[in-house]
């Protein structure tokens, strides 16, 4: 059996610019996985500032990722990475050959909570 499975969010069209994409040739497999793509924004109905923070702190709102567990003969490649211009270059090759049992998760995940800016004198009297 040959097959493939690919999932993205471009950058350029608002997602986190991640990639996860599988290849597999096997002459046996048995596999049990899930893939997962979200881009939500559950605060988005709540007006306390407190409560907005908390929700995004706890939910998944930028996410791609998948999780599998795979007992297989023959190949399998990952191949999964996560861009962001001048802030971030994540990359994870695999390749398998012969009889494995795998177990893994590839999650890639950006909270949109706003980082506090630091001023030169926090905590310190100017």
């Amino acid at each position: 059996m040959v097959g493939a499975k690919y999932i993205n969010s471009k950058a350029f069209w608002g997602g986190i610019g991640a990639e996860i994409m599988e290849t597999f040739s096997v002459t046996e497999m048995e596999r049990e996985g899930s893939s997962y793509f979200a881009s939500t924004n559950p605060a988005s109905y709540i007006t306390d500032p407190r409560r907005i923070e908390e929700m995004l702190k706890t939910s998944p709102v930028h996410t791609v990722g998948i999780e599998t567990k795979n007992s297989f003969n023959g190949t399998w490649q990952t191949y999964a990475r996560m861009h962001k211009m001048f802030s971030k270059d994540l990359k994870v090759h695999e390749s398998f050959t012969g009889k494995f049992d795998v177990e893994k998760m590839i999650k890639f995940r950006e909270s949109p909570v706003d980082e506090k800016k630091q001023s030169g004198c926090d905590g310190i009297d100017c």
